[in-house]
């Protein structure tokens, strides 16, 4: 498999490349760790996201909310009774006769519900009450289902990010971080291509075992929420153009405002990001893997 990326890539022994290595080595930082939204922040912003794109519906409902609400109070029948003091004195007696019956009379399980003098002596009264309890329980499912589809099409509609891994034999060879998404279909192609161009190589030959990690949310530099994938390339032994990246990483964090890509060597990379950046777990002594190679 390959991606071809039209990149001129310059001679690797040339002093342009030895100059921008060095340069690249003098300039590298690891740049932020995107941190994850926190759940009353995701809660907000699906709400405001239902207002902007479903205000309708929302206003339609909430009209008939207060409708259903105003027949209820001028209805005799649909009254409820608001003559009766309620107190706390009173609520405190139920919940504590409730606890009672749950806790301490195995026989409200085992045999059913103690009847009151107001259960049901008919079919027909039983079955009044259980229309009752089915229609909130229909009411209840249906805002969850609504509620559901706000949030995926919430989810689609938050903008993408992508972290791209090349490896070689356990170890990072190419690491461009947070780089723009268009979208989720697009991870292979894309995360080929900005690989390429961060290399700075026209081909990448990679196995298919491409692993790519369950999105997750993530606050973005301008202080939106963001979706954010992780992709893994496992590289083949068939990369003549990588020679020159020998015990280096090229390395990207988009985070940082930049396009700059800089070469680092793998021991800085593993000391200076944090273990939780990356997807897979570093070989034990690097650098004399790096030599056997070699």
């Amino acid at each position: 498999m390959e991606a071809s990326a039209h990149v001129p890539s310059p001679m690797p022994d040339s002093p342009e490349m030895n100059k921008d290595e060095t340069q690249n080595e003098e300039k590298w930082e690891t740049g932020p760790n995107l941190k994850p939204p926190g759940w009353l922040r995701c809660k907000i912003s699906i709400l405001g996201y239902a207002l902007r794109h479903h205000f309708i519906q929302i206003a339609i409902m909430s009209l008939a909310l207060v409708l259903i609400v105003d027949l209820v109070l001028r209805w005799d029948e649909l009254r409820p009774p608001m003559h009766i003091q309620i107190s706390m004195q009173i609520i405190t007696g139920i919940i504590q006769d409730v606890f009672h019956v749950l806790v301490y009379s195995p026989m409200f399980f085992q045999n059913g519900t103690i009847a009151s003098l107001e259960s049901p002596s008919t079919w027909v009264d039983w079955w009044v009450y259980v229309q009752s309890l089915l229609g909130g329980g229909t009411l209840l499912v249906a805002i969850f289902v609504w509620y559901g589809e706000i949030r995926e099409d919430w989810e689609n509609a938050l903008p993408k990010r992508m972290s791209v891994f090349f490896l070689r034999e356990g170890r990072p060879v190419i690491i461009c971080r947070y780089v723009w998404l268009a979208g989720e279909g697009d991870l292979r192609a894309w995360g080929q291509q900005v690989a390429s161009q961060a290399a700075k190589v026209a081909y990448l030959r990679f196995y298919p075992n491409i692993k790519a990690e369950v999105p997750s949310f993530a606050v973005w530099i301008d202080k939106k929420i963001c979706r954010h994938y992780v992709v893994c390339f496992e590289l083949t032994e068939d990369n003549p153009d990588l020679k020159k990246f020998r015990g280096m990483c090229r390395y990207q964090n988009m985070a940082t405002g930049k396009n700059d890509v800089r070469s680092v060597s793998l021991p800085d990379l593993q000391k200076e990001v944090l273990a939780s950046v990356f997807p897979f777990k570093w070989p034990e002594n690097p650098i004399e893997t790096q030599n056997q190679t070699t």
